[in-house]
């Protein structure tokens, strides 16, 4: 699960990297909270169609545990685990 809000920059190196390293079969779902870059709508657009990237949108900002919830709700049974990385 990859939880986006603006930084695009960082963004596309994220979903770069993972499409270069997800070699098994695994759902990557992407959900952008709000965001008010357009950039990163025409990014998560762009890898809509490609295996194994789900993405959505919240149409305003959920905050962090909200958009979590929502995140682990989409998985359902298919969630194995959650490791989060906060910049400081």
């Amino acid at each position: 699960m990859i939880l986006v809000f603006n930084a695009i920059e960082a963004l596309g190196d994220c979903l770069d990297s993972v499409a270069q390293h997800s070699q098994i079969d695994c759902r990557i779902i992407v959900i952008d909270d709000g965001s008010m870059d357009s950039a990163v709508q025409q990014l998560l657009d762009s890898y809509r169609s490609r295996w194994p990237f789900e993405c959505y949108r919240n149409p305003t900002n959920m905050g962090f545990t909200r958009t979590v919830n929502q995140g682990v709700q989409l998985a359902g049974s298919a969630m194995r685990s959650c490791s989060t990385r906060i910049p400081r």
